[in-house]
C-alpha cells in the first residue's frame, strides 16, 4: 500500500504504509529496489505509518512516521495487530528518520511529541539553496 512519492532524477521513491520505501525507474516503469525500514534499523514492533519521504541524494532519505493509534486498527491496519499481537504496547511515537539506504543503516531519528506533533502528513526541505537556485 504505496502511501507517498516523489520524483528524484530518473527514479520515483515510494513509501508505504508498512515502512518500505520503493524505488522505481520512471522510464522502464519497473521497481528497481525494495528497502524494509523495519529491518534496517532493527525494529521489534511496526515503525507507524509511513507518510512521507524526503530524498537528500540518490541514496539517502528522510522518512516521517506517524505514531499508530489502536482505533485504526481493526480497518485499516490489521498488520499492526497482529504483528503486536493485539495490544497497544510498543508503539513507536511520531518521528522523522534519516536512512543511508546504500548501507541500510539508520543514521539518525528525531521524536516529534516532546514538540506537540503527533502526525506526519509529508516532508519538505526548508530553505535548501540547491533547489532554489540561490547561494
Amino acid at each position: 500500500m504505496i502511501h507517498d512519492g516523489l520524483v528524484h532524477g530518473n527514479d520515483i521513491y515510494l513509501t508505504s504504509v508498512d515502512g518500505f520505501v520503493v524505488i522505481v525507474d520512471a522510464e522502464k516503469r519497473r521497481v528497481r529496489r525494495r528497502f524494509d525500514l523495519s529491518a534496517i534499523s532493527g525494529a521489534r514492533t511496526p515503525l507507524g505509518w509511513c507518510p512521507g519521504i524526503e530524498v537528500l541524494d540518490d541514496f539517502e532519505v528522510v522518512v516521517g512516521f506517524s505514531r499508530l493509534r489502536r482505533t485504526r486498527w481493526e480497518d485499516k491496519v490489521r498488520w499492526v495487530k497482529h504483528r503486536l499481537g493485539g495490544t497497544g504496547a510498543g508503539m513507536l511515537p511520531t518521528r522523522i528518520a534519516a536512512f543511508d539506504l546504500r548501507r541500510e543503516r539508520l543514521r539518525w531519528e528525531i521524536d516529534l511529541e516532546p514538540a506537540g506533533m503527533n502526525a506526519i502528513f509529508s516532508i519538505h526541505r526548508v530553505g535548501d539553496a540547491s533547489r532554489s537556485g540561490s547561494h
